[in-house]
């Protein structure tokens, strides 16, 4: 009986592997500078991947348009100001095509804007350049002399010295004759009178 149980287990659990769809190879793209409302798009489209059957994403295939290096051999889900652009490579088998094709329906189904370039379509492979998007360079703070202001310039300029003045030091020494406190006592009753 334990052996059926576990025989039963296992194929529910090759059962549950079969029917797993694999991914193609995925690069996830987001504009440099985007809004969040794109974060949260390309959040929603895993979900909505992981919700038709397909594998586990794996990590490190989200990246800024800036470090994508190439869109060959591979679908490239684009999102940038709230739209998609699934990116078929030239050199990709058909079932990336599909997959493109699937999850394209999946997103018409919930309104999202979407379309599926290939390629060969491409003006150009960077994708920077192909959504028109500047990325600001970094500024280097100058720090700029500031000119004397000049009040009058002379041909014939001479310099006037200007002699030191000289310190005079007078010393008074002054000696106090230490007294008691009894006598200085005395001498302020004196003084009240």
């Amino acid at each position: 009986m334990k052996k059926i149980i576990i025989f039963v287990l296992c194929l529910i659990c090759l059962a549950s592997f079969a029917s797993a769809k694999s991914l193609p190879d995925l690069t996830l793209a987001l504009g440099d500078g985007g809004p969040a409302t794109d974060v949260l798009l390309l959040t929603q489209i895993i979900q909505y991947i992981g919700d038709a059957g397909y594998d586990n994403l794996p990590q490190g295939i989200t990246k800024v348009f800036s470090q994508i290096d190439s869109l060959d051999e591979k679908v490239t889900i684009v999102v940038y100001e709230g739209e998609v652009e699934l990116i078929v490579g030239e050199d990709s088998p058909s079932s990336y095509s599909d997959f493109a094709e699937d999850l394209a329906d999946i997103l018409d189904d919930y309104d999202i804007i979407n379309k599926i370039t290939f390629y060969e379509e491409l003006e150009t492979e960077d994708l920077l350049e192909l959504y028109d998007i500047v990325l600001e360079e970094e500024v280097e703070e100058k720090v700029e002399e500031i000119p004397k202001p000049v009040l009058y310039e002379e041909e014939n300029k001479t310099e006037e010295i200007i002699p030191e003045p000289e310190l005079i030091l007078e010393e008074e020494i002054v000696v106090e004759e230490s007294q008691s406190f009894i006598s200085k006592l005395i001498g302020w009753f004196k003084g009240l009178f």
